[in-house]
């Protein structure tokens, strides 16, 4: 089981509790999720805010000013907030799954079939894993996965 970005990594494992006992949660970049979560956050309250205060500019002298620039002032707002964290996120996602297609295929789980579950950034790592495996091709790689 494996999630995406979450406001607090603490509860993070709680979204699993509905999973069988047996299953295991990976928790990848903790660090990171919780930032990406909480910068979700902060960017909805920031355009909130923004678009408050821009609506009590609409009824003054410097509205055909705030026009002009209302639009791309937000496109910068968002890009500075999702910029970095979101592609840093998505590269480890990325090395994440190729790391649990090795694991997979070097039996660290046993030798059994596994079942992939994964939302979000999480479902990115499983489609690396998945391709990992893929790009193997062997007789160890058949079998591994029973479902995602």
């Amino acid at each position: 089981c494996i999630g995406g970005w979450y406001a607090s990594r603490e509860r993070a494992p709680a979204l699993w509790s509905f999973m069988p006992p047996e299953s295991l949660v990976l928790l990848f970049e903790a660090e990171l999720m919780e930032r990406l979560g909480n910068l979700w956050e902060e960017m909805a309250v920031s355009t909130v805010t923004g678009l408050a205060v821009g609506e009590a500019l609409k009824a003054t002298v410097l509205a055909s000013t705030m026009a002009a620039i209302a639009w791309p002032l937000t496109l910068l707002q968002v890009g500075s907030y999702l910029d970095h964290p979101w592609l840093l996120a998505q590269e480890r996602a990325k090395k994440c799954g190729r790391a649990l297609g090795r694991a997979l295929l070097d039996g660290v789980f046993g030798r059994r079939p596994v079942s992939l579950f994964g939302f979000s950034l999480g479902a990115r790592v499983v489609l690396h894993c998945l391709l990992e495996l893929s790009a193997t091709r062997g007789p160890d790689a058949f079998g591994r996965i029973e479902h995602v």
